[in-house]
Formats: C-alpha cells, sequence, structure tokens
C-alpha cells in the first residue's frame, strides 16, 4: 500500500493533469477527442462481439446480468429471455444505436481540431 504522502503526491499529479486536459489548447483538444473516439469505438465493437458470442453461446451469459434485469422489470419485459439465442444482439443493439451518433460527433470533431480549427477560426475573424 501507498503511504500517505505518495497519495497525496498522486492526486496532486493527477489533479494537474485535468487542469492540462481542460486547457484551450488545440493540440490537447485534438488528443482528448482521438482518445475518447478510440475508447468508444473499441467499446462498441466489444459489445458487438459479445453479443455475437452469445449468440453462439447462450448458456455461457453470466448470472450477473440476470440479476441485474431483475432490478428492472420494465426493460426485462422488453428484452427476450437471458437464455435465449437473440438476448445478447437484443441487449446490444440499442445500446450501440444510442451511442453511433456520439461516435459520430466525435469523428467530425476530432477531424476539424488541430490546425484545420485554427484556419476556421482565421477564415470566420476575416472581415
Amino acid at each position: 500500500m501507498l503511504d500517505p504522502l505518495s497519495q497525496q503526491v498522486i492526486a496532486w499529479v493527477g489533479l494537474a493533469l485535468l487542469l492540462l486536459l481542460c486547457l484551450p489548447f488545440a493540440g490537447i483538444q485534438k488528443l482528448v477527442l482521438e482518445v475518447y473516439a478510440l475508447v468508444l469505438r473499441l467499446a462498441l465493437l466489444a459489445l458487438i462481439g459479445a453479443a455475437a458470442y452469445l449468440w453462439f453461446r447462450p448458456q455461457d451469459l453470466p448470472s450477473q446480468v440476470t440479476d441485474a434485469l431483475d432490478t428492472v422489470p420494465r426493460l426485462r419485459a422488453v428484452l427476450p429471455e437471458p437464455g435465449a439465442q437473440h438476448f445478447g444482439v437484443c441487449a446490444a443493439a440499442p445500446i450501440v444505436l444510442l451511442l453511433l451518433p456520439l461516435l459520430a460527433v466525435l469523428d467530425v470533431s476530432r477531424k476539424l481540431a488541430g490546425w484545420r480549427l485554427r484556419r476556421l477560426r482565421a477564415l470566420a475573424a476575416a472581415p
């Protein structure tokens, strides 16, 4: 375990890093957009992969999923039975469909960030 002084140093370094990421520098903004778009894309692909896996092996569904479904009765009423072959696809499809527009926004913003953003600002500021 870390001693209290190390924990304080790590906390302050993390806070300084967050401060740096919040500054309005084009390079930092582009880096943040690149990382978030990549993480979201990988998460969506993993979700689609998990749905495909559950299509072929529905018996491997963790028991935590059925426990979580028991806490949300409306969701359980909409989705098929957890042992069904198409349960993974039916559970993953709405999540992917909801997050696809966010991924598109991140991609467009990422392409515009950096030197293109500076160029657009210069064009907008010209008389």
